[in-house]
């Protein structure tokens, strides 16, 4: 009952930082405050989907769920990456979590080849037609790293090690010279590992759908309000 407690208040935060992270992109782009806050956001929703598939006693409906409100989200999403000047092929976090589930899946069942095939899909994906999800292979590992690793050492070396290695092939493919990595902001995402372990006293519930109507919801709202003010 704790764990869920916690999780609730995580889902909290996350949120606020995730409005702050899409906020501050759109409406504040020259204050990069708003974006470093915004990178505790994803690790925080990435260890709430490991935990998700490690208690759920229905895997299809919470696969069908991720995945209605990741087209649900789909239209918003559209407007809110032109708005930022994003290719619009670029996907929403959920269809990434939804991959996510689907490489834990075949994980928890030792379908190792249909694992590696669904870890890899994204990359294929975006070969054959240009489009992509939001943090990619990277955030599929990240979830993966949340479900396989449980101590908090180890967890916080994975993160480390897979943001600088995503941060390496995204600027070794555009030909930026690899020490600026260590100036990226992204590396701050290592400071959601302190909320996640934390053991929160609030006792705070959240409706099940919460983050699903949330997510779109506060996209939807972004694009609205840019729109009336433009």
């Amino acid at each position: 009952m704790t764990d869920y407690k916690k999780n609730d208040m995580l889902k909290i935060i996350a949120a606020l930082a995730m409005v702050a992270d899409h906020a501050g992109a759109v409406f504040f782009p020259d204050t990069i405050i708003f974006r470093m806050i915004g990178r505790i956001a994803f690790p925080i929703f990435a260890f709430q989907v490991a935990e998700g598939f490690s208690r759920t006693s229905n895997f299809g409906s919470y696969l069908k769920r991720m995945l209605i409100f990741a087209a649900a989200t789909a239209i918003p999403f559209y407007f809110f990456a032109i708005i930022l000047n994003i290719d619009p092929l670029y996907q929403n976090v959920m269809f990434t979590f939804s991959i996510s589930l689907i490489v834990l899946y075949f994980l928890k069942n030792k379908h190792y080849i249909l694992m590696f095939a669904a870890l890899l899909f994204p990359l294929g994906l975006e070969a054959l037609t240009g489009i992509s999800f939001d943090y990619g292979i990277y955030g599929i590992l990240v979830v993966l790293m949340f479900y396989v690793l449980k101590e908090n050492t180890v967890r916080s070396m994975g993160l480390l090690v897979l943001t600088a290695g995503y941060l390496v092939s995204v600027y070794a493919s555009e030909g930026i010279p690899l020490y600026l990595i260590f100036s990226n902001i992204q590396f701050l995402c290592i400071f959601a590992l302190p909320l996640i372990n934390k053991d929160y006293q609030h006792q705070i519930s959240l409706p099940k759908y919460f983050f699903y109507v949330f997510y779109p919801g506060h996209i939807a709202g972004i694009v609205l309000l840019y729109e009336l003010m433009h």
